[in-house]
């Protein structure tokens, strides 16, 4: 195929710009040019040729525009195209939506300037519906005309192609789903397939791109195997089905052979075997029906449960309070203490030291602030005080919730779906019908009714609810109620007079953690990796820098601050394999520019840099810091609601 790009001088009537002597010299270098291309080849010509075409032929559909100018050497252009045997292909459609240019002003011009053309032997129907494409700009900055797009369809015959090149120009075989999932999960293999592409590149030193492209393939195709994919057995291949069916045609036959009449026996003997075969036959075909309709039925439940798992739905509601601290009033607090029977005594002493005054004197006016509200931030009873309070508020959920009789006993869902941290509500819900979208609601007014109880104010902008929805039923519930307000997503759960908006997220940082429905271990690894890039940048000086502390001290350092950093909430919430490949591939890295040598040395491993250093490498650390955390579980003398689940997550 052969591809030119024309561009035509632009006519202008002026004498000294002597503009008709430098188009005809483009038109003689035009029909030269393509006359010299060899015929069998495909021709692509297109360009701006600042010209029009006349009447159709052969050559020029009768899809043109009219135009209002006549240009003087028109005539000049149509023997140009009959001579190299092209055909316009954007002249074959409707004349009306035909022009190519447009200038728009008092008077807007239009005009068809600009042409696709290609050999006439070449040229099919397809060729022939090149139009003009108006949405593509291709400089939007630019005032005055615009030139519009031209899209065409040329059909190359694959036939013509020398023997041998689909062998050879074959991709190699390559898993292009494994390539994808590392590059989205950022993946260590990357940098292994880089260098490894890197060496070989360097020892090959190709001098075309078909030996880099070679080299590229031969390399994923190693480190990105194709995997074999083999189909799933029918319920009727089964071993069980498939020995049934042995012993079901072998009685058939000893039926067949059965009614063939044996002169040794009787009549009677005769007329028994031929009963008893079929007896056996009719057997052996009742218990392969059996198990076939087992087998069927075991797969069909199989797929239903493996639905059922894919098809599972939640929320997960977080909530954030603006100065819960300070809002909390004296009289809640009073109520809160009394709940759970503490003195009267101890109940007047706590307020007597939250119940104070301010005495403000200025220029002569004195007058005095009581507060009521607020529990004293840095005090040792502060804490405790704030306990009592969450403790009151669940109760009061508790018995908001109780009067709602479609929702069953409160207790378990408050026990074991609400977390209450310092400030942070965080609840969670189970959706797998209509049902539970409305339990859902329910149970988030309440919420929120009693936080307006407790004069707590929930922060909108850290306040958010990830769902996940399946089915056409769930998902048609959320999109009715979602909406956008200042390019932010929100769902609205509560009534027309009582509103309650919250940002709908994909994900939620939660005390160092992410929580999310999909790949949680790998979105927390990230934002771990985040914090100990930030901290290690924090500690550049000390850690990179030769002079000052020993290898061992800056190890340690590193170890004391970025470590703990790195691994934090990793033993609670759990890391995937590709998460704890990136994990080690940084700390590798850290390692080897603390000790003097970050670039990685060939065949020197991580395990190998961790062993020469006496360095505890990531992965050890955190299956030891798991153990310890289940043994602290196994021997929790307090128990709490869900411990039961927390040791079966640690097991895991």
């Amino acid at each position: 195929m052969d591809v030119a790009c024309c561009y035509q001088w632009a006519w202008d009537a002026d004498p000294l710009k002597k503009r008709m002597d430098k188009r005809q010299a483009f038109w003689r270098k035009f029909t030269t040019f393509v006359q010299g291309l060899p015929a069998r080849n495909i021709k692509c010509i297109a360009g701006d040729f600042n010209c029009a075409l006349k009447a159709p032929s052969r050559h020029t559909g009768p899809g043109l525009h009219p135009a209002a100018f006549t240009y003087p050497d028109s005539a000049d252009f149509e023997q140009a195209v009959t001579s190299a045997n092209l055909c316009a292909l954007n002249t074959w459609g409707p004349a009306k939506d035909a022009f190519t240019y447009r200038l728009d002003g008092q008077v807007p011009k239009r005009s068809q300037i600009d042409f696709v053309f290609a050999s006439l032997p070449h040229t099919d129907m397809q060729a022939k519906r090149a139009r003009a494409d108006r949405d593509i700009n291709f400089a939007p900055w630019r005032g005055g005309g615009r030139h519009f797009a031209l899209i065409a369809s040329l059909r190359v015959d694959t036939r013509l192609a020398p023997a041998g090149t689909e062998a050879t120009q074959r991709p190699l075989p390559f898993s292009r789903q494994l390539l994808r999932e590392a590059i989205k999960c950022k993946d260590p293999v990357l940098d292994q397939l880089t260098h490894e592409v890197h060496h070989e590149l360097g020892a090959a030193r190709p001098t075309d791109p078909e030996e880099f492209n070679a080299i590229l393939l031969r390399r994923c195709a190693a480190l990105f195997p194709l995997q074999q994919c083999l189909p799933k057995p029918r319920p009727g291949q089964s071993t069980e089905v498939r020995c049934t069916v042995s012993s079901m045609w072998v009685a058939y036959r000893q039926f067949k052979s059965a009614k063939t009449w044996n002169p040794a026996l009787t009549r009677l003997q005769n007329t028994f075997a031929i009963l008893r075969a079929h007896a056996r036959f009719q057997s052996a075909r009742r218990e392969l029906r059996k198990r076939g309709l087992a087998k069927r039925k075991a797969a069909i439940l199989e797929e239903l449960e493996a639905a059922e798992a894919a098809a599972k739905a939640g929320a997960l509601l977080s909530l954030d309070m603006s100065k819960a601290f300070d809002l909390v009033p004296h009289v809640y607090l009073a109520r809160a203490l009394r709940h759970l029977e503490i003195a009267e005594n101890t109940i007047h002493m706590v307020l007597a030291l939250h119940r104070t005054q301010y005495h403000v004197t200025h220029k002569g006016h004195t007058g005095c602030i009581s507060l009521r509200n607020g529990i004293r931030q840095g005090c040792t009873l502060s804490p405790l005080l704030w306990v009592c309070v969450s403790h009151f508020l669940l109760h009061q959920l508790s018995e908001r919730l109780a009067k709602f009789s479609h929702l069953g006993p409160p207790e378990p869902w408050i026990s074991q779906a609400v977390t209450a941290f310092a400030d942070d509500f965080l609840a969670s819900f189970d959706l797998n019908n209509q049902q539970d979208l409305t339990n859902m609601c329910t149970r988030i007014g309440c919420l929120f009714a009693v936080l307006g109880e407790a004069k707590m104010q929930v922060n909108p902008d850290k306040s958010q609810l990830l769902i996940r929805s399946s089915g056409r039923a769930l998902a048609k519930w959320v999109k009715a109620r979602t909406f956008k307000r200042k390019d932010q997503k929100l769902i609205r759960l509560g009534t027309p007079f009582q509103p309650i908006d919250i940002g709908l997220a994909t994900r939620i940082p939660y005390l160092g953690t992410i929580m999310s429905f999909d790949a949680f271990e790998t979105q927390t690894a990230d934002l771990r990796i985040q914090q100990a890039k930030t901290a290690v940048a924090r500690l550049s000086r000390v850690l990179f820098k030769k002079q000052g502390l020993s290898l061992q001290h800056r190890l340690r350092v590193y170890r004391t601050c970025v470590r703990s950093t790195i691994s934090y909430g990793l033993a609670v919430v759990g890391t995937s394999s590709q998460a704890l490949k990136r994990l080690t591939s940084l700390e590798a890295h850290h390692v080897r520019c603390i000790s003097g040598n970050p670039r990685k040395e060939e065949g020197e491993s991580a395990e190998v840099i961790f062993q020469r250093l006496h360095y505890t490498s990531i992965s050890v650390f955190l299956v030891d810091a798991s153990k310890r955390r289940l043994d602290a579980l196994m021997s929790c003398r307090d128990t709490y609601p869900g411990i039961a689940e927390d040791i079966q997550w640690q097991k895991t």
